[in-house]
């Protein structure tokens, strides 16, 4: 089994994810329980105010009419205010009686009138949400300790809230541990739900980092259960396809170039062994330095063709020209009828064809390629034609001659494939070289079957958008 190597400085995706999604539950958590505890607390605060305002309307409404007196003592203020009440009684000449539940040091009481009500104050560890009341019509019985009563000033009227704090303290404390614990359980389950879900992307990699090591190419794991992962599967797999035939491509490229390559550099270096030795008289060594020149030529322009289509798989930026298709067609015709004197070559250029944002070079040497083959090959009647079809320019090159034989026409487009072996010099580069320059323009190049002959179509769009931009500028 293949060892996965992190590249130094690399962070861990699964830790990533883990580490993500606990901090936004987490987060979510908090504000959750934030906005819980805020209405708990304003719950109980509302339950102490309206708690106050009951007993604030129990003082208030203790008078029978206009002008009239009650008189309360303290067990019948105990009976009628709500639970939890402080009520501190001050009587016209400062006296001052409380009513309380729990211990409580009079002498911290607020007694004194306000304007805000409610307000809050702290009495020890009590603290109270209360309200100052003036009681003119209330009697406070027995205060004189005569049996009588006493007029009182003012009521302070007050509800402990002391256990309201105690309650949101309380299940805040709950909820900062539920929010803990939550969070090591999610931090567990999410690292074993995200390592489980990341499992398919580690099997890819992994298969990759085994294929890399070995060489070998192995088919991706593309059956998972998620779309993200077989989509990233297939495009490894795709590109370690590519990868594999464009290595076999490059090893079959080196093996023809060393084959094709191999007669030349043979006849230049047996050639020039035989002229270094001295056996052949002037006119034998004269023939045999032609040889020697001719297959340096027949090697550079090999070499020169190999360069070409090299240029053309690379597919560098340049700058396109506007290209008059007619008028390079009729030029390359023209130049094949002055190097094959004994041919009849014809070129007719339909009206309108208009120019294109086209290589001009690598267009000039895929036309020479296919006229040069047919004057060759084409029994020495050789027809251009250039028309033009939605948006499509056409050039066609047909001969009259043997043809190509229909168990080698899908072959005719491959490097260093001819079908001629043996006979003057063919590399079998040239309708490779058509046929890249063809699809670097974005077009094609087909051998259509005809009834005598070979015949050849060059397929141009006419609109640079249907074309790639980038085509080779070298010329063979």
């Amino acid at each position: 089994m293949s060892t996965r190597r992190t590249p130094a400085g690399s962070v861990s995706l699964e830790r990533t994810l883990v580490f993500r999604v606990v901090a936004v539950t987490v987060v979510g958590l908090v504000a959750v329980t934030l906005a819980l505890l805020w209405t708990l607390a304003a719950h109980l605060r509302s339950a102490a105010d309206d708690d106050l305002a009951a007993a604030v309307d129990v003082v208030s409404s203790t008078e029978d009419g206009p002008g009239s007196t009650i008189v309360v003592d303290e067990n019948r203020l105990a009976r009628i205010l709500p639970p939890r009440t402080l009520v501190a009684v001050i009587t016209v000449d400062g006296q001052m009686q409380v009513l309380s539940a729990a211990a409580i040091d009079v002498a911290l009481l607020p007694i004194d009138p306000r304007d805000e009500a409610p307000f809050a104050f702290r009495i020890g560890m009590h603290r109270y949400r209360g309200a100052v009341v003036d009681a003119d019509s209330l009697a406070l019985a027995g205060a004189s300790g005569e049996g009588g009563s006493v007029e009182v000033d003012r009521v302070l009227v007050a509800i402990d809230v002391t256990s309201d704090r105690q309650t949101v303290r309380t299940v805040s404390l709950v909820a900062l541990a539920l929010t803990l614990l939550t969070t090591l359980a999610l931090a567990v389950v999410g690292r074993t739900v995200i390592r489980r879900s990341l499992a398919p992307l580690n099997a890819i990699a992994a298969t990759a980092s085994k294929i890399a090591e070995s060489g070998v190419a192995e088919p991706m794991p593309v059956d998972t259960p998620f779309a993200e992962t077989e989509a990233i599967a297939r495009s490894v797999d795709d590109a370690i396809t590519r990868r594999t035939i464009a290595e076999r491509a490059i090893r079959d490229f080196v093996a023809d170039a060393s084959h094709e390559l191999r007669t030349p550099i043979a006849k230049v270096q047996g050639w020039s062994e035989v002229l270094l030795e001295g056996r052949l008289d002037s006119d034998k060594s004269r023939d045999a330095i032609e040889r020697i020149v001719g297959a340096a030529e027949e090697l550079g322009g090999v070499v020169d063709e190999l360069a070409l289509l090299a240029s053309l798989d690379v597919t560098p930026h340049v700058t396109k020209e506007p290209v008059d298709v007619g008028a390079l067609a009729r030029e390359v015709t023209e130049d094949a009828v002055v190097a094959a004197a004994d041919a009849t070559v014809t070129c007719h250029v339909a009206e309108g064809i208009g120019v294109i944002n086209a290589d001009a070079a690598a267009l000039r040497r895929a036309l020479r390629n296919l006229v040069g083959n047919a004057v060759q090959h084409g029994g020495g009647i050789v027809t251009v034609a250039v028309t033009r079809d939605s948006g499509v320019i056409l050039i066609e090159v047909a001969d009259e001659g043997p043809g190509i034989a229909a168990t080698v026409r899908g072959r005719v487009f491959d490097r260093f494939f001819t079908t001629s072996p043996g006979r003057g010099r063919h590399s079998g580069l040239g309708l490779a070289i058509v046929d890249a320059v063809a699809r670097a323009h974005g077009g094609t190049v087909t051998l259509r079957d005809s009834g005598r002959g070979a015949h050849f179509v060059l397929s141009l769009p006419t609109s640079s958008g249907d074309r790639q931009e980038d085509v080779s500028h070298t010329e063979a």
